[in-house]
């Protein structure tokens, strides 16, 4: 109940998101000249991943959990009413106003729910496909809507249920992770750091090497687009859809793979926008462009929360891989326009991002041991003594997080009270109780000490699944 909610509520949130800026385009289209749009654009971009990072920020500040609903309210407020107040401005400067404080909501909201989506489907076995099967739905809605003219009506529509389910969330906080601090883990060693830290910048390089790659086919696209030979909202960009769905079963499926067969899609997108300008075989390129797009951004994004749950900050992590993506893309516009305008320069530094790409994958050992293989990188994390072996088996068959790993850990090191055992883990007992309530239901035990019997008895099975 609670994925399938927050999958919904994700897909809301990213149709409200994309429509509110297609919206802000047309609105400025009125009042600015195409390229003046175009520009304002990209220069705004980068306001909805300052959004996103002030999620973190703002949490990091606000400690009490009756403050953290309150700015949550307000945030959700400001979107509505300056989205409003955009559509009425008269003027360059309150239009301009209006639209940054659309997207840094649109940003501070995401990092939201990317926190939350990070929390509920981290560490399960089809976590990929629920978070692409989402993402398509927001998609295809918009684009159905748009094709039928009634994109305002249904941002409307998307706005109020969006709303109201907010209200839901902060009048009945359902799940602690919401407005509660997450549990730190209670032992942070070295070696895991330093691995985590090579997963983190990998993720990160890669990520801005493939978005400049990407941007460059975009802004060109985007030229065609002023110029009346290409239609960057029409059929092609159906192919967003399935190059999610095709990215979830990759990431569910292919784990170790995934990596590897990200940065051949990103050769092969190379490859076919030589013939971008070749109108005969245009509508192929933009097909193409939007399926190898969606692969990347579930690539980036996904490798982000799969790693922020392992984090003594996921608030930060899960949504940085998107306020990054967005920074970079702005700040590289200049370049861009200029570089695209040049084919043969344009192919060149498309190389020379993948080639720069490639060299981080294997110095960094991406390789070796893929941030989507789970259990694979918690091999390399943990100490190879035969009891942690037992313990990845042990939260493998009953689908733990790594929070709730770490839970069973003490339990396993521990005979004190739960009060003793709430200080080790340096969370009140409250958030405690919360979790072992999570592990009898996960394993069907009903107490502590069923639990730790539940572990030993299953300890040889479980080493023999990994």
């Amino acid at each position: 109940m609670k994925k399938l909610f927050f999958s919904a509520f994700f897909a809301l949130y990213l149709f409200s998101s994309v429509v509110s800026q297609v919206l802000m385009d047309m609105v400025r289209k009125e009042a600015l000249t195409e390229r003046a749009n175009v520009l304002l654009h990209y220069l705004l971009i980068p306001v909805i991943g300052a959004g996103i990072l002030s999620f973190y920020f703002i949490r990091r500040i606000v400690q009490e959990e009756k403050g953290r609903r309150t700015v949550y309210f307000l945030c959700n407020l400001i979107y509505v009413t300056s989205l409003i107040g955009a559509l009425y401005a008269d003027s360059f400067v309150p239009l301009t106003l209006c639209n940054m404080l659309v997207y840094f909501s649109v940003g501070h909201l995401g990092g939201a729910v990317y926190y939350y989506l990070s929390c509920v489907l981290s560490g399960t076995a089809y976590g990929g496909r629920l978070f692409t099967l989402a993402y398509a739905s927001g998609l295809l809605l918009q684009y159905i809507l748009q094709k039928c003219l009634l994109l305002e009506k249904g941002l409307a529509v998307v706005l109020v249920a969006t709303f109201l389910l907010s209200t839901y969330i902060i009048v009945k906080n359902p799940w602690d992770f919401l407005f509660e601090n997450p549990l730190p883990y209670a032992k942070e060693d070295e070696t895991r750091g330093k691995l985590l830290k090579k997963q983190l910048l990998m993720l990160s390089g890669t990520g801005i090497c493939y978005l400049m790659c990407l941007s460059l086919s975009e802004i060109s696209l985007a030229a065609m687009q002023l110029t009346g030979k290409a239609d960057m909202y029409g059929f092609p960009r159906f192919f967003l859809i399935f190059g999610m769905l095709a990215a979830g079963c990759a990431i569910d499926y292919g784990k170790r793979r995934y990596s590897l067969l990200t940065f051949c899609m990103l050769l092969l997108g190379v490859a076919v926008s030589a013939f971008s300008e070749e109108s005969a075989y245009l509508t192929a390129v933009m097909c193409a462009f939007y399926f190898i797009l969606a692969f990347y951004f579930a690539y980036h994004i996904y490798g982000f929360w799969e790693l922020a749950q392992r984090t003594v900050r996921p608030e930060l992590w899960a949504g940085f891989g998107w306020a990054l993506s967005l920074i970079a893309e702005g700040a590289f516009y200049p370049l861009a326009v200029r570089l695209q305008a040049v084919l043969p320069l344009r192919i060149t530094a498309q190389l020379i991002l993948l080639t720069a790409a490639l060299l981080l994958l294997v110095c960094l050992g991406e390789f070796e041991t893929s941030v989507f293989d789970k259990y694979a990188l918690e091999k390399r994390l943990l100490a190879p003594a035969q009891r942690e072996t037992d313990m990845l088996a042990f939260s493998k068959r009953f689908l733990l997080t790594p929070r709730e790993t770490d839970v069973m850990r003490e339990l396993l090191s521990s005979e004190g009270t739960m009060k003793e055992l709430a200080k080790s883990l340096a969370v009140s007992e409250r958030v405690l109780y919360r979790y072992m309530k999570r592990l009898h239901e996960k394993t069907g035990t009903e107490t502590r000490a069923g639990l730790v019997k539940l572990y030993y008895e299953q300890g040889k099975a479980a080493s023999d699944i990994i």
